[in-house]
């Protein structure tokens, strides 16, 4: 029998309408914020872009802040149009400015702010903001990851933008790794240093070559990387003519992967070379207990007019690699030796033709290949049914010719194509030595060379959090000016980001209570349930949520240096 409520129920739980406002925002956004005021990201944006600060009640640096606010947390960031009710309870005159209110988080005057960023340098803006953040907190580089990706967007590739600036990045159709082939895309270009940090980020059109990418960072970046002593680190797309020569002439110290139309093939001469020299046990390279074990040979080489230093190098186990190559080479040739099976030849010469156009790509696989030609002989049907006529000269029979083959696997030379093909080949600036100095560029080991350009995963991780975590891919405006300001916004996040992260993790088996290898994201997902409150007639603030968030909190604050009053301001 269901219980009925009691008559003082109203009493004990009434609306209070003259209940006194109190004003809050998430913690994971309060504490990025705050994380970018420490640094002067704001105030660095302010003083660089050209606005009327007797005009405009949201400063640029500000609104930049308030939309990368949104990124502080577990979920995608949000569109201009959300990011007024993402802030609707929070003291946004304390985080924006003392003029503004909740009105003026609206789309349009955020759009105003970011055409006003693009009409500063973002490249160099970026740039500067990084180094400042790393000298403030100590940071010191050895090594820059630089690289390009792309970021596919959903519109129409028939759409016409007019004029645009020669500055102004252009989406275009290109070749993205999500082989959406018809999206457009924006090409961009990264650096990422040795602490997983992003130190350099600058939008391109969405058919811009990695050459030029790669040009246009290395020139930026050319004057510190040398009087730094940083040394640059990428993939093949670095190893060209034109850059390896400007590397050299700059000063600046690389470690690249040797692509094979390099300085005349000088790969393919490296790998022979290590060939007959032998390789060199160094053991395993990473912390994983599954990582492989690796074996290299250093040697030297003039291309492209300069002796360089190159390593080649493989995991020591080949039967496991022998294996898979044996596996895919087997069905390569089973599926070429059942067409060429399949064909038929006028006459015998035009089939052995056919065995020589194919000779060349057989010699290159471990299978012993022998073709012959089989003649057969072709009745010809009547073009009709029925008794012929009379006198009617029946069709004679034709000869046709076919290949049938022989084919056995070659074990001997499989061992030799495997290891060939299993030896990958990096080449680098830095002088040979037996140790490694504190200075890469005084000499260092082959091992450690290996040890450097095996971080490339770093960059790949920053696409990953900018891709998947932060949802880069969305976003489309009216305006290309706008999409390259957005695509700036969230490498600016991300950096934030990875600044929270790199801090965090040095304090690891302190006493903190720091999970190992934290990341912002996992940060963010501790504190996700804690509010940070303002009692502007108390004046005072507090946190809402679980004890053991809001203990976390205070955990992170102490880490980053920072002060409560700094969450709201």
């Amino acid at each position: 029998m269901r219980e009925e409520p009691s008559a003082d129920f109203g009493k004990k739980f009434t609306f209070d309408d003259d209940s006194e406002e109190i004003e809050s925002i998430s913690a994971g956004s309060a504490l990025g914020m705050a994380v970018m005021k420490a640094i002067g990201i704001p105030e660095y944006i302010d003083e660089n872009t050209e606005w009327d600060r007797f005009q405009r009640v949201l400063s640029p640096g500000n609104a930049l802040k308030a939309i990368c606010g949104t990124m502080f947390t577990e979920n995608l960031k949000r569109s201009l149009t959300a990011i007024s009710s993402f802030y609707g309870y929070s003291p946004v005159d304390t985080l924006f400015g003392t003029k503004v209110n909740h009105r003026s988080l609206n789309d349009v005057s955020l759009g105003r702010a970011m055409d006003t960023i693009f009409g500063g340098d973002l490249e160099l803006m970026y740039y500067n903001i990084a180094s400042r953040a790393k000298a403030q907190y100590e940071i010191v580089s050895r090594y820059y990851h630089i690289d390009g990706s792309n970021i596919t967007i959903v519109r129409n590739p028939n759409r016409e933008y007019g004029e645009l600036d020669d500055n102004v990045p252009r989406p275009m159709l290109g070749y993205p790794k999500d082989s959406h082939t018809d999206r457009l895309q924006y090409n961009f270009e990264c650096a990422v240093d040795d602490n997983g940090l992003p130190v350099y980020f600058k939008t391109h059109d969405g058919n811009t070559t990695d050459n030029k990418m790669d040009r246009d960072a290395l020139m930026l970046m050319a004057d510190f990387m040398s009087d730094n002593r940083i040394v640059a680190v990428a993939d093949c797309k670095l190893v060209n003519g034109e850059t390896v020569n400007n590397l050299i002439w700059n000063n600046i110290p690389f470690v690249s992967k040797c692509p094979d139309s390099f300085a005349d093939k000088v790969r393919s001469f490296i790998v022979k070379e290590a060939m007959n020299k032998g390789f060199v046990p160094i053991g395993r390279i990473g912390k994983r207990n599954d990582a492989p074990e690796y074996e290299i040979c250093d040697l030297d080489a003039i291309a492209n007019g300069e002796k360089l230093r190159f390593i080649a190098y493989r995991e020591k186990d080949t039967e496991h690699s022998l294996g898979l190559y044996r596996k895919k080479v087997e069905k390569d040739v089973n599926e070429r030796l059942t067409k060429i099976a399949k064909k038929t030849f006028a006459c015998e010469k035009d089939a052995m033709l056919e065995v020589k156009r194919h000779t060349k790509w057989f010699s290159e696989r471990p299978y012993d290949v022998t073709f012959s030609t089989v003649c057969e002989t072709v009745k010809v049907r009547r073009e009709s049914r029925g008794r012929p006529r009379l006198g009617k000269i029946p069709p004679k029979d034709i000869e046709q010719w076919r290949l049938s083959y022989t084919v056995s696997f070659n074990e001997m030379r499989a061992r030799k194509m495997a290891e060939e093909r299993d030896i990958r080949v990096i080449v680098t600036s830095p002088p040979r030595s037996d140790v490694t100095f504190e200075d890469v560029v005084d000499g260092t080991a082959g091992e450690d060379v290996m040890r450097i350009y095996l971080q490339q995963w770093k960059i790949e991780n920053i696409f990953g959090e900018m891709k998947s975590k932060l949802d880069a891919d969305q976003v489309f405006f009216e305006s290309p000016k706008r999409e390259a300001v957005m695509l700036f916004s969230i490498a600016i996040a991300v950096l934030v980001r990875r600044i929270m992260q790199s801090l965090t993790r040095k304090e690891y088996g302190k006493g903190f209570g720091i999970p190992k290898n934290i990341t912002a994201y996992r940060m963010f997902g501790m504190i996700r349930n804690t509010s940070v409150r303002l009692n502007r007639i108390e004046e005072r603030i507090y946190l809402d949520g679980p004890a053991a968030e809001k203990q976390q909190l205070k955990v992170f604050l102490r880490i980053l240096g920072m002060n409560p009053s700094d969450l709201i301001g």
